[in-house]
């Protein structure tokens, strides 16, 4: 709809937002064209457009909101190394060759250095 100026739109008997109003036409137009239905996702609320909106379904909504409908999209799995699994379990991490560290100290780490660091 363009141009769109001279419409009130009620719920019961009261006079809803324009804003509101523009906004609900937008995402059902949207959500129409795209997939035939409604696919907002109310996991962080329902917003002021949805309550007068033709295609809100409430029990839709409420099972997003409790969790029960998850987000469709990317799944990441996230996978806890070896070391970490080790510390969690209140054991010492298994050693590397590159974190273990000498008894003593190297004779080559107390020559000096053959070009002095700058600072």
């Amino acid at each position: 709809m363009r141009h769109w100026r001279a419409t009130d739109v009620y719920e019961d008997d009261e006079l809803i937002s324009t804003f509101h109003t523009k906004e609900m036409a937008w995402c059902a137009s949207f959500n129409l064209k795209s997939f035939r239905a409604c696919r907002f996702h109310f996991g962080n609320g329902i917003l002021p457009r949805c309550s007068v909106c033709p295609l809100f379904d409430v029990e839709r909504a409420i099972h997003d909101i409790l969790g029960e409908n998850p987000r469709t999209g990317a799944i990441v799995e996230i996978t806890i190394g070896p070391k970490l699994r080790a510390l969690l379990a209140g054991e010492l991490p298994p050693e590397d060759e590159d974190s273990q560290v000498p008894d003593f100290v190297p004779e080559e780490w107390t020559k000096p250095a053959d070009v002095e660091p700058l600072g």
